[in-house]
């Protein structure tokens, strides 16, 4: 009878050895696919990023149907992440552009960060096609691309509401964060962009000529030639409005 005492108080202790074992095995199993997935997804990435350079919309979809967080991944072991529709953006891609967008990248990426939102490295390269898809998309719309982009009737509207909350020569001096940390004020933006009326729009607003010392002039004309027409530096015979520097051979 002993032998059966002791045969029936093994049994839990087997069954509890056994559910442990399967237990063990069962997240051994998770761990496994688990690492499976992320080096999968590494790899993935790799690629992703070698199809948005190669402007290869078709492989592109491929890859985030499988992989569709990877849309807003910034890239890995680079010195300057980005998303895969900043990179796109920035070398002005419509293709790859289109297909991250379906896919679901985020339009604001990059918004606190000096490099900027896609549209924001669009305006600041001058991409109308990657900055039209952008805005059509849905893009949010700032101050800085506005001014780097010349839409006179979204900066004025914008200023409209900044005079009537009293804050107008606050926005005009503003100043935006380029790459690298330099700070850029809007004025300069207009400036460096040819965007005379823009110019005019600013200063209208309280933007100061002397935000920020400039060692070098920097001339500009309404074909956005350098060495012409006008300019903005703290020296040079005054011109209606604005500040036009000597002209230089």
């Amino acid at each position: 009878m002993s032998a059966w005492k002791n045969l029936i108080l093994l049994v839990p202790v087997f069954l509890c050895g056994c559910a442990t074992g399967f237990d063990r095995h069962g997240r051994d199993d998770a761990a496994d696919v688990a690492g499976h997935y992320q080096a999968n997804c590494f790899k993935a990435q790799t690629e992703l990023f070698a199809a948005v350079r190669a402007d290869d919309a078709v492989r592109i979809r491929e890859l985030l149907r499988t992989f569709p967080e990877l849309a807003n991944e910034y890239e890995r072991g680079t010195k300057r992440p980005l998303t895969p529709l900043q990179v796109a953006t920035e070398r002005n891609q419509p293709a790859a552009m289109l297909a991250l967008i379906e896919c679901g990248a985020d339009l604001q990426a990059g918004a606190d960060s000096s490099e900027g939102t896609p549209l924001q490295m669009a305006a600041r390269n001058g991409h109308k096609e990657a900055t039209d898809m952008l805005l059509n998309s849905g893009a949010t719309l700032d101050l800085y691309s506005a001014v780097a982009l010349n839409k006179i009737v979204s900066v004025e509207r914008f200023f409209r509401v900044a005079t009537a909350l009293g804050v107008s020569p606050w926005f005009a001096n503003s100043r935006w964060t380029e790459p690298g940390g330099r700070e850029t004020p809007l004025l300069l933006v207009a400036i460096t962009n040819g965007h005379l009326e823009m110019v005019r729009l600013l200063l209208e607003h309280g933007a100061s000529p002397f935000a920020q010392t400039i060692i070098n002039p920097c001339f500009i004309s309404d074909n956005n030639f350098k060495g012409t027409t006008i300019g903005l530096t703290p020296v040079g015979p005054p011109t209606g409005d604005l500040d036009v520097p000597i002209r230089k051979p």
